[in-house]
């Protein structure tokens, strides 16, 4: 987000983007926060937001000019500050028929036609409610291959204004948002809703829909989902396209995955009709990252990546009651199943209920030459034996 002053748009926009753990929301102002250089080289981020695009002070000119003409995706957001006039001057297919200074309250209401993403079914009624945000006044013109997200609505009529359109400029996409105050209806939408559900969709589906280049590679490898758990093998999925970008095969695809440690594992395999997936099994937890490469007329093509593995946590797989195997267990224990409406039931049975006696037992082993009155009565036995036999001469 590059902007020539802050302003509460950019923290409505922070807090959506900061919700998804795959992004990164960096901030670029100059004098107050500047964001480090690199991150404003061409090519070292997915999408640039400017704010107030083309500020009238010529604060951001010199980037807009930069970034608008690399190959990554740029978002324009027009307001208040924005210089009109300027933006033909760098190339930007969006001109106002007046420039007299006058705007439009309006609200946005979504296009049925557009395809790209959804909205939830509410949505509309959500928007609806949202307070007007400032535009410009009157007509402006547009590329003919954008596509419309949300038209302008001027108090109670649609109109066939753009407020947020895209459209597609090579590998990337460009998009236009007309107007100034998306904080008002973020902050409307908690005060009626207690969240900001809808707010948080649209410009959650429109980063990730605009940070989405197209891709035009003829080697494609990436990992079939972002996470991984240590149960399951990883699975790599590469792709290779001849120069009409038809899907071809019996390329030799060479996997290197390390783990953080920065330990190597190299794998190989050809891909086929039914086999262009690789599966990797025994990864313990952590972040990997994988080097795919592949040769394609004599010219050897490589794509990186990353995955994350996690430990399976198998108690916490099935959080919902079963109740068929809770009343299974109850009959076969001699017990008895009640729900929360049998709360009365439950406490007439358990006072009806006899409690049952309980006979303790306990058994020890002893050996029986610990018995001292054993001990003493054989020897008395013997010993009498022995008295009789000697008194009446028996030996």
């Amino acid at each position: 987000m590059i902007a020539p002053a802050p302003h509460p748009d950019i923290k409505a926009l922070k807090s959506v983007v900061e919700k998804n753990s795959n992004y990164e929301f960096i901030v670029h102002i100059p004098g107050v926060a500047e964001a480090d250089r690199e991150v404003l080289t061409p090519g070292n981020a997915e999408l640039y937001i400017f704010h107030q695009a083309i500020d009238q002070a010529g604060r951001t000119a010199a980037l807009f000019n930069t970034l608008y003409k690399s190959e990554s995706s740029v978002m324009m957001m027009i307001g208040g500050s924005t210089n009109l006039r300027q933006l033909a001057g760098y190339d930007v297919p969006i001109q106002f028929e007046s420039l007299n200074g006058q705007w439009d309250d309006v609200t946005p209401v979504i296009n049925s036609n557009f395809r790209d993403f959804g909205f939830s079914e509410n949505s509309n009624g959500v928007f609806a409610r949202y307070p007007p945000i400032d535009v410009p006044f009157g007509k402006f013109s547009y590329p003919s291959n954008a596509q419309i997200i949300l038209y302008q609505r001027i108090g109670s009529v649609t109109t066939d204004r753009p407020l947020l359109l895209t459209w597609p400029d090579g590998n990337r996409k460009l998009a236009v948002l007309i107007g100034e105050g998306l904080w008002r209806w973020r902050l409307n939408e908690f005060a009626d809703n207690g969240n900001t559900q809808m707010f948080d969709e649209l410009f959650s589906k429109l980063i990730q829909y605009l940070s989405t280049l197209e891709e035009k590679r003829k080697f494609r490898s990436y990992p079939l989902q972002n996470e991984f758990s240590n149960a399951e093998p990883a699975v790599i999925e590469s792709q290779v396209y001849n120069d009409l970008y038809e899907l071809i095969y019996g390329n030799t695809i060479r996997l290197e995955i390390r783990n953080e440690q920065g330990e190597a594992s190299t794998y190989s395999y050809i891909t086929s009709p039914g086999s262009s997936r690789y599966r990797i099994g025994g990864l313990k937890e952590g972040i990997y990252r994988f080097t795919a490469s592949t040769s394609i007329n004599s010219k050897t093509e490589t794509v990186t990546g990353q995955f994350l593995v996690k430990a399976q946590n198998v108690e916490a797989q099935n959080l919902t009651a079963d109740f068929g195997l809770l009343r299974t267990l109850s009959k076969e224990s001699g017990g008895k199943f009640y729900t929360t409406s049998q709360w009365a039931e439950l406490t007439t049975d358990l006072q009806q209920t006899k409690t049952a006696s309980l006979i303790h037992s306990e058994e020890t082993f002893n050996q029986l030459i610990n018995l001292k009155w054993v001990f003493f009565l054989l020897l008395a036995l013997i010993s009498t034996e022995w008295f009789l036999r000697k008194y009446l001469g028996s030996y």
